[in-house]
């Protein structure tokens, strides 16, 4: 019986040996063909001044709200990398969650109206304006009036539609009015209206384009 049981445990460890070494070779990042990935990834870690040389595994895990994340193990230590479908790194994370590379010349695909107003997240553009809320500086987007036919850039957008008028709240604190919140993702069109009295406040990684209808 005892030898039954042994055998038995020696079978499974030699199965789980060889799950794990599968597992390792799949997650391999020398055996991953994604070279675009792999490059765009180098390039955010080496930016943070980190050696790309000791790169051992990737990993893709659960993805964000804009496209795939991966987990990657250098010199010993984890990173979680945000990207976008086509490849590009969004941002790189550590494994305390502190940013330590953002990818500031994302290439957004622009509308295919060239007539259309191109809005992208942190980005003044030709209709942003940095306006000041209790001393911090927002960018919002003063396009012209009128109804407009929206469309997502990216795989998710979110923005506001708010009223230029900066006041006081009960607390204090400064605010706008908040007349529409509207969450609207890639391949979708949603109409809105823009008055002489309303802006445009985009949320994180957002990008949209506006037609005049």
């Amino acid at each position: 019986m005892k030898k039954t049981l042994l055998t038995i445990f020696l079978i499974a460890f030699i199965i789980l040996v060889i799950l794990i070494n599968i597992a390792s070779q799949n997650n391999s990042w020398e055996n991953n063909q994604n070279e675009s990935l792999k490059s765009n990834i180098e390039v955010g870690l080496e930016s943070a001044n980190i050696d790309t040389s000791d790169i051992t595994s990737i990993e893709k895990i659960n993805d964000w709200q804009e496209g795939p994340r991966y987990r990657i193990i250098c010199s010993g230590k984890q990173y979680i990398v945000y990207s976008y479908d086509d490849n590009q790194v969004v941002s790189i994370r550590d494994n305390n969650s502190n940013t330590i590379y953002e990818n500031k010349n994302l290439k957004i695909a622009d509308a295919e109206d060239s007539d259309a107003i191109i809005l992208k997240y942190d980005e003044l553009g030709d209709y942003g304006k940095e306006d000041t809320f209790d001393g911090q500086k927002y960018i919002r987007y003063y396009i012209p009036k009128g109804k407009y036919e929206v469309k997502s850039l990216v795989k998710n957008s979110q923005f506001f539609i708010e009223g230029k008028k900066i006041y006081k709240n009960s607390s204090g604190y400064d605010e706008s009015k908040t007349i529409d919140d509207i969450s609207i993702s890639k391949g979708e069109t949603k109409e809105i209206s823009i008055d002489s009295n309303s802006c445009i406040s985009l949320t994180i990684n957002s990008n949209i384009s506006l037609t005049k209808k």
